[in-house]
């Protein structure tokens, strides 16, 4: 929502809705609307562009631009008109134009999504009181549900739970053909767990099809301007504060206690200088996401690690669709050329009853968090190991998991042809890899992506048959490689709507990028 983004922002700038009223020169009453969500600037409409401008000029005043970008998940150029439109769009993503729009809109998902849900509870044989005891909630919400009294979508791990059960029992009783009929998803769909699994989630709770699309093209625009091949860095998120702190500490518990435990972690692996660090989690990500401050310093903490020589491998839990996919590439996208984080996704199917949390630095220390779902906020366990025994454990099933892990992405730097350079080739992959999806398939599979915005001008899109490819078509030369099943079948999708897009135009189909 608008109103929670705008929060957000101020909170990063520490700065109170009446500061930012005098520095904006914007009517205090007029902010404090917008904090509350009882207005929202018409998209595109000379407010916005306002609030927008005075708000990097307060970040710029600050010296906290690339802060203000890495709450936003995108790339900071000081000085460049595209920051403002990327702070207009993240501003409204997600929102409507204004507040009675959106809760028409939000009475009408929820009016639906009970219609569903009640469809899909008959269809299986389940009734409130037993849907409510599997997700550990009250029969009489699950009731206001099925009314289309109440939405889910300020729960996600909800969400995911009542989507993984429904699909679970349509699974086990062999009704995914009814489900098919039902809900209009073709059978293919409906084959693959994870394709199955998001196919039912769009349908369940209205989630728009063209989501994926701008995922896609905002990866593209990501890889379009991308400038430099570095660390990014600033003096907001040096993170120097490494003192030694809660030494003997063993156990930490919720929320504040894994955040505690995660800054007391880095910190130390950074006044060590060790240089390898391992790390995985499968549970809801709002301990490292909901606060923008905590965000900022333990982002800013991993990335003073990298600058400093630290290899890290990055397990991701990526079981539905290709958001949280595009999201994790672009957050690390100018670190990958440096070779130092390697990012992999399991192939292991996520259990329902428990989460894991794993940070683990060999000869150093870990902190190892396993508890019933839904409970890591609340009263999570969370251990702070530093014995040798324990750490070797660690390691050995940190590797095991690997072991049934895919690279989620690769990044390779190249000439203006698109050939891996000399040096490259000595690391993760191979020239042959590349060069299968990015040469030998471009008379049959390469499509230039045609739109104004420079970032997609400066991409050009190519496809095999189990891979996809981002190649940059200027300085820094570079291509983007990922066999992701679920992130190759969003490419493939959007590589044929533009096609027939094109077609309907009548523009040439030809393979090389407009100048």
């Amino acid at each position: 929502m608008f109103s929670e983004r705008l929060n957000s922002v101020l909170e990063l700038l520490q700065m109170t809705p009446a500061e930012f009223a005098r520095s904006a020169h914007i009517d205090k009453s007029y902010i404090s609307r917008m904090l509350s969500g009882q207005k929202v600037p018409k998209k595109g409409g000379d407010g916005l562009k306002h609030l927008a401008k005075k708000i990097l000029d307060a970040a710029d005043e600050k010296k906290m631009r690339e802060a203000l970008f890495l709450l936003i998940g995108s790339a900071a150029h000081a000085g460049s008109e595209d920051d403002q439109a990327k702070l207009m769009a993240w501003l409204l993503q997600g929102g409507e134009e204004d507040t009675e729009d959106s809760g028409r809109q939000d009475a009408e998902n929820a009016r639906i999504f009970g219609e569903r849900l009640s469809a899909l509870m008959e269809l299986v044989g389940l009734s409130n009181v037993h849907l409510g005891r599997s997700l550990n909630i009250d029969p009489s919400y699950v009731s206001r549900f099925r009314n289309g009294l109440r939405y889910p979508g300020a729960n996600p791990k909800l969400m995911d739970e009542l989507t993984a059960l429904i699909l679970e029992r349509l699974t086990d009783q062999g009704k995914t053909a009814l489900l098919s009929r039902l809900s209009g998803i073709p059978p293919e769909r409906l084959t693959e767990p994870e394709e199955a699994f998001g196919s039912l989630y769009d349908w369940l709770f209205c989630k728009s099809r063209s989501e994926p699309e701008a995922y896609i093209e905002s990866l593209i625009q990501e890889v379009g301007e991308l400038s430099e091949m570095q660390v990014p860095m600033s003096d907001a998120l040096s993170g120097e504060d490494m003192g030694a702190s809660e030494e003997d500490k063993a156990v930490y518990y919720g929320l504040p206690g894994l955040r505690q435990a995660v800054l007391r972690f880095l910190r130390g692996v950074l006044r060590r200088e060790e240089k390898e660090l391992f790390l995985y989690s499968d549970q809801n990500m709002d301990w490292m996401v909901r606060d923008t401050r905590y965000r900022q310093q333990w982002a800013g903490l991993m990335r003073l690690c990298i600058s400093r020589g630290t290899r890290i491998v990055i397990i991701h839990h990526l079981r539905r669709t290709p958001d949280e996919m595009t999201e994790a590439i672009k957050d690390w996208l100018p670190v990958y050329a440096t070779g130092l984080i390697q990012s992999y996704y399991s192939t292991r199917k996520k259990g329902e009853r428990f989460s894991t949390t794993v940070f683990l630095c060999p000869g150093y220390a870990c902190i190892h968090g396993s508890n019933a779902a839904g409970t890591e906020n609340e009263t999570g366990i969370y251990h702070y190991e530093t014995a040798p025994e324990l750490l070797a454990a660690e390691r050995m099933n940190f590797d095991a998991l690997l072991k049934d892990s895919k690279a989620l992405v690769k990044l390779y730097r190249t000439d203006q042809e698109g050939f891996i350079v000399p040096q490259e080739t000595g690391r993760s992959g191979s020239e042959e890899e590349v060069g299968s999806a990015c040469r030998e398939d471009r008379k049959s599979a390469e499509l230039s992506v045609r739109r104004p915005e420079e970032g997609h001008r400066n991409v050009q899109i190519l496809i095999s048959d189990h891979a996809v490819a981002l190649r940059q078509l200027k300085e820094p030369y570079f291509t983007v490689f990922s066999e992701h099943p679920a992130l190759y079948k969003a490419f493939s999708e959007y590589i044929g709507k533009l096609k027939k897009e094109r077609n309907q135009e009548g523009e040439p189909n030809d393979s090389e990028p407009r100048q």
